[in-house]
């Protein structure tokens, strides 16, 4: 066995290692279902010598001593009046057995495709709890591919094929044991010759296995990548007339992708074929080497050759889906890998959140501030001290790339400084108090996001549709000046807004961002850009609304536009170096920091 053969071994066994308590219970009844099947597979078989045995020689029947019970129960006394009896006692075994297979089947569909729901659930929470540093770093499309894409190709190519691969084993060796029982010279003969030519396939074909599983990997992932660019970007794509290229570059990744599984698909089915056929000509051989014996051989070999044929007709195909399923797992292997690597994801330490209490009375300090994204560059924000009072109005400039929305992302929890600490009445904000801070403030961004659902639903974001305060919402899309807009629509506040609120204005959009952040009702709102889409009037009047929720809000504004920033009790300053320094409105009202 090769390092990457144990690597696939190694790398199934962790994924089934992370099921719940109870998907491994119900593994382990699934493996008894298997025994059973398995045990009702060998009475199909073996019960084919009585029945064939009795069909060519009813009488024969009455000279077997352990058959004289079941005689008597019929009470019979003719050798033909046994041929029916025996005849539904043999279809109800083979009913029985059939009756089983696809009970078996059921259950391992069943149990592997919950399991693919506890896998992308497992994903999602694993992703949507990371730092938000790890979401600077990290790719979207990767995870939708993982939650979308691998999930379902690592419970059909490992979790199915794992399972059959179990089930097939035993069923494999209950038909060989019976077989071998029955015929022992010609079952081993037949047996080691099939497995040669198993070995063959596996030899010649697991190179290109690998390098398929490599490939259908990475072109999943592109293929999720060039959807999300092209359909985030479709506006853009119509008007440059680009097309063209993207269905070039997403032919070309669906090729490979196609491709590779075609190729898989090719490389793990086409030995059956081979199997079939040197299966039936065995047969035809074993019939051939009786017949040349003598009429009464013949007719004594019969049934002996239909226990082998019956066997074989079993047999075979469960080979084959042992074959198949070891190919599917290989085929597999790097998707399995990067799947793995979502569920266990390093840092997690967001899932466990300790709800300590975080009072903000006073103030926000930044004490001997920094932070830089990464070891190699420069720091984004540079030993910053700051002091922000309770109910204060603060405007933060600065020109682009100078870390405006570094500093609030770290104020918002959001990342943790590189150096010092960010404190709220004296306490530094940790693990333990962060998700209590971030209750308190709301983030109205430059790019709002919207859900294609109703106004109210998107107001009242990440809120039950049955726990929304609907008179809430109201007074917030008044405040944020959206209201006399929402009036004018014939659904009003049950209007579908449509995905990322297409169907609406960037100003329309901004205020419902803003009505957001005033749904919350929170001790800090964060203005990041908030108004950069309005024009100067709307934004007037907005400004004007938030005011006058007077002192009971601190606002912290990110502003190009100057005036935006006309009454802030303070404005700061920050340079490209990562330093801030405090200014006032008549020196920079004529500055621009684009």
């Amino acid at each position: 066995m090769t390092s990457k053969d144990q690597s696939t071994i190694h790398l199934t066994k962790k994924l089934f290692l992370s099921m719940e308590r109870r998907r491994r219970y119900q593994f382990l009844i699934l493996l008894t279902l298997m025994i059973l099947t398995s045990m009702f597979e060998v009475v199909s078989i073996g019960a084919v010598i009585p029945f064939l045995g009795v069909l060519i020689e009813p009488s024969s029947i009455f000279e077997l001593p352990a058959a004289q019970p079941f005689i008597q129960f019929l009470g019979v006394d003719q050798p033909n009046q046994i041929i029916l009896p025996i005849s539904a006692l043999f279809a109800s075994a083979v009913l029985m057995a059939g009756a089983m297979r696809v009970l078996l089947l059921w259950a391992s569909v069943k149990f592997s495709f919950i399991l693919g729901v506890d896998l992308s659930v497992s994903i999602f929470t694993q992703v949507i709890h990371q730092p938000y540093i790890a979401h600077t770093k990290q790719n979207s499309s990767d995870i939708i591919s993982a939650i979308s894409i691998k999930i379902a190709q690592v419970i059909n190519g490992v979790v199915l094929s794992v399972l059959n691969m179990i089930s097939s084993f035993i069923i494999v060796t209950a038909i060989v044991t019976i077989l071998i029982i029955i015929n022992p010279s010609a079952s081993l003969i037949a047996i080691l010759f099939f497995s040669a030519l198993y070995l063959f396939f596996y030899l010649y074909v697991k190179q290109k296995v690998k390098v398929n599983s490599s490939n259908i990997n990475r072109a999943s992932s592109s293929l999720m990548k060039i959807l999300q660019e092209a359909l985030g970007g479709i506006r853009d794509i119509i008007i440059n007339g680009n097309q063209q290229f993207y269905r070039s570059i997403f032919w070309r990744a669906d090729l490979v992708f196609r491709k590779s599984l075609g190729n898989t698909l090719f490389i793990t089915n086409s030995p059956r074929y081979f199997m079939e056929t040197f299966g039936v000509l065995l047969i035809v051989l074993l019939a051939y080497m009786l017949s040349t014996q003598g009429e009464k051989s013949f007719a004594d070999g019969i049934p002996v050759l239909g226990a082998l044929a019956l066997g074989a007709q079993r047999l075979l195909p469960v080979m084959q889906l042992l074959y198949n399923s070891w190919g599917n797992i290989k085929g597999t292997h790097f998707v399995l890998e990067e799947v793995l690597g979502f569920l266990n994801l390093n840092d997690t330490k967001t899932m466990n959140v300790i709800n300590d209490d975080c009072t903000f009375e006073k103030n926000i300090r930044l004490k001997d501030l920094s932070f830089g994204y990464d070891e190699n560059s420069l720091p984004a924000i540079n030993n910053i001290n700051l002091d922000i009072k309770k109910g204060e109005c603060i405007g933060i400039i600065g020109k682009t790339g100078s870390g405006k929305s570094t500093l609030i992302d770290i104020m918002m929890g959001l990342l943790d400084p590189t150096h010092g600490t960010l404190e709220v009445d004296e306490n530094v904000i940790t693990s333990s108090n962060r998700r209590a801070w971030q209750s308190r403030i709301a983030h109205v961004p430059q790019n709002i996001y919207l859900s294609d659902s109703t106004l109210e639903e998107n107001i009242a974001f990440g809120i039950p549709v049955e726990e929304i305060d609907s008179s809430l919402v109201r007074r917030a899309a008044i405040s944020a000046n959206i209201d006399s807009v929402v009036n004018e629509w014939p659904l009003k506040y049950k209007t579908i807004l449509g995905e990322r609120g297409i169907r609406l204005s960037g100003g329309q959009r901004q205020r419902i961002g803003i009505a957001r952040a005033l749904y919350k009702q929170a001790d800090v709102l964060f203005l990041d850009e908030a108004t950069s889409s309005l024009d100067t009037a709307t934004e007037s009047s907005i400004m004007k609304a938030i005011e006058k929720l007077g002192n009971d809000i601190t606002l912290i504004i990110i502003a190009h536009r100057i005036s935006t920033l006309k009454n802030c009790s303070r404005i700061l300053e920050l340079t490209n170096e990562g330093k801030i320094y405090e200014k006032v409105y008549s020196d920079i009202a004529e500055s621009s920091f684009e």
